[in-house]
């Protein structure tokens, strides 16, 4: 119970801060460098922003194999994905060709992209844990 209560506050905790990377975002840098390069910027900076989470959250998880660390990508993944389609189409009142859109790469979305990566961001950020205490 207290794993399924960890994990649920780290989705929502991504959920935060994947939105208001979104704000800032479509806020300040699409309008100042274009939404293209805005996107591709939010690629790198939202994997990067889950990767520091995932760092210093999912060793406390206490999940060690590889293939249970990927299920929590998977379950973070899943979440954003119903987080994003939710908040679009509910609170920002988005048409559903728009959000379907967003996780259309050869549109220029980089939604689906970044979903994949997050997959497997709990895998890397764990491994790279293991390292550093090793020094």
């Amino acid at each position: 119970m207290e794993l399924l209560i960890n994990l649920t506050a780290l989705c929502f905790t991504l959920a935060g801060i994947e939105t208001l990377q979104g704000i800032i975002r479509n806020g300040f840098i699409a309008p100042k460098i274009g939404t293209k390069k805005a996107k591709q910027l939010s690629l790198i900076s939202g994997s990067l922003l889950a990767f520091i989470l995932c760092y210093f959250w999912i060793p406390n998880l206490e999940i060690k194999t590889t293939a249970h660390l990927f299920l929590v990508g998977l379950v973070l993944s899943i979440f954003m994905a119903l987080f994003d389609v939710i908040l679009g189409r509910y609170i920002i009142k988005l048409k559903w060709r728009v959000i379907l859109n967003d996780f259309n790469p050869m549109r220029g979305n980089f939604l689906l992209i970044g979903l994949v990566v997050l997959s497997t961001i709990p895998i890397v950020a764990m491994r790279v844990s293991e390292r550093v205490r090793l020094f």
